[in-house]
């Protein structure tokens, strides 16, 4: 029996790899040329244009044959009507060589790296020299960006093949920082990344400084651990910080005021252990980082907690007063393993939660609208013990720092006993426009706001 397969040996079969790729709605049959192809003369290249058309049509290739081959800098070159430009204009080697998805055969009558070679009558066509070795980038973070040598090949996971050489590859994401690697090519290698991409988080150092929590948020050296493992998880956040807790250091000495702060934990930890799903995540001097499923749950741990301040202060000289911020946002959750910790939480989400609890004074609850909302929603109607009737208020739009959009800041406090004061600008969050608040007697009280904004064309909400 007759073999019928074509190879270079019997036939002078060569094999012009193929990105077979729809563009800007048109169907394109890009065929990797070698080099040599662009010191072809006009003519020549026309007839090497037209010969692959034929071939690919017989092969059942739809669309438009488009040459292209390195301009000998690494840059792509093309052969193409005008009219196909739009769809070519940010064409690359990298992304048609990762883009290679079919192989078209040619025939030739005379041995294929001769001069005198022919295909059906037509000139010798450059074969595409096979790149050095096969590069694969793959990363647990989506829709990252691959580039190789400045020009971008795809998306992760991406797989390309690449000449010979010294090569500089990048991975990059909008909100995590750049990687880059230098990488060697050889002939024939296959060379595998796993790029860890660290988040280009601002706003750490930022929170750090306005909770005192510099020990509790350094981890930075944790992030690239994290991001292999970590899972995401709509929470409920709340921050609490003791107001004057440095000064009352400063009048009373280490000692005794290490007796009231330790004091205040056993407050905020005995009442934590009546929410089965909450979780203190860190604490470090006077501030308590605590997580919670429902914002109803850390609004009633905060209603609990600052009454029963208020209650420590009536018979103390000293009062400990606490501010607490509540907001509820997606998180990168980590779990670990160390003693008396179940996990870490990073994120934005985290910033914005301490950004609202900077907001307050002493013996006041703030919060984001959303956990407002829904804490008013679920409270209404219930008799928390030990704690009388309730006032919600909205205090309007602010801008926080590192956040894109204002954010209405809410409170709620025991009426007659709770602050319910508007908070004061400050570095890194401002009001946004003006607020007119209106609150309704009632034991737990519906508060209409409107906020009129300095901006023109936005509506009042």
């Amino acid at each position: 029996m007759m073999n019928t397969a074509m190879n270079e040996s019997s036939e002078n079969v060569i094999k012009y790899p193929v990105a077979h790729i729809k563009r800007g709605g048109v169907d394109l049959v890009i065929v990797l040329l070698d080099a040599s192809f662009g010191g072809m003369s006009r003519p020549a290249k026309s007839d090497v244009l037209r010969t692959l058309q034929q071939h690919a049509t017989t092969a059942g290739l739809r669309g438009t044959v488009v040459p292209v081959w390195d301009n000998g800098q690494g840059r792509a070159e093309f052969l193409a009507e005008k009219q196909l430009f739009p769809c070519l204009k940010d064409l690359t080697l990298g992304l048609v060589q990762s883009n290679v998805n079919r192989e078209l055969l040619v025939r030739a009558t005379a041995p294929v790296n001769s001069p005198q070679a022919r295909v059906n009558n037509s000139p010798a066509i450059p074969v595409a020299r096979s790149p050095g070795g096969t590069l694969s980038v793959v990363a647990e973070i989506e829709d990252c960006e691959v580039f190789v040598d400045g020009s971008l090949v795809g998306n992760i996971p991406a797989k390309v093949r690449i000449r010979e050489g010294l090569h500089t590859i990048e991975v990059t994401k909008a909100g995590f920082k750049t990687y880059r690697k230098e990488v060697e090519i050889t002939d024939g290698s296959q060379i595998l990344l796993r790029p860890v991409l660290e988040r280009n988080d601002p706003l750490v150092s930022e929170f750090s400084d306005a909770l005192d929590l510099h020990s509790a948020l350094d981890q930075r050296g944790k992030v690239a651990e994290f991001q292999r493992k970590h899972r995401i998880g709509l929470i409920t956040l709340l921050f609490t910080d003791m107001v004057g807790s440095t000064k009352l250091k400063q009048e009373l000495g280490d000692r005794e005021a290490v007796t009231l702060i330790q004091r205040h934990h056993s407050v905020v930890r005995e009442n934590l252990s009546r929410f089965p799903t909450a979780e203190e995540i860190s604490t470090a001097g006077d501030s308590f980082f605590l997580a919670f499923a429902k914002p109803s749950d850390a609004v009633k741990f905060s209603l609990l907690t600052q009454s029963k301040l208020r209650e420590l202060a009536r018979g103390s000289s000293r009062p400990l007063l606490d501010r607490i911020g509540i907001h509820v946002g997606e998180v990168f959750i980590e779990e670990t393993n160390g003693p008396g910790k179940s996990k870490d939480l990073y994120g934005i989400q985290v910033d914005t939660s301490a950004r609202v609890m900077s907001l307050g004074e002493g013996d006041q609850i703030l919060m984001t609208r959303f956990a407002y909302d829904n804490a008013k929603q679920v409270l209404k109607g219930q008799q928390i013990e030990g704690i009388g009737p309730l006032s919600w208020v909205n205090h309007g739009p602010y801008c926080l720092k590192g956040v894109d959009e204002p954010l209405d800041i809410c409170e709620v406090g025991e009426m007659g006993r709770a602050r319910l004061k508007q908070p004061a600008d400050s570095e890194k969050v401002q009001r946004h426009g003006s607020s007119e608040i209106e609150e309704v007697a009632d034991r737990h009280v519906v508060v209409s706001t409107r906020t009129v904004y300095s901006r023109p064309g936005q509506r009042p909400s």
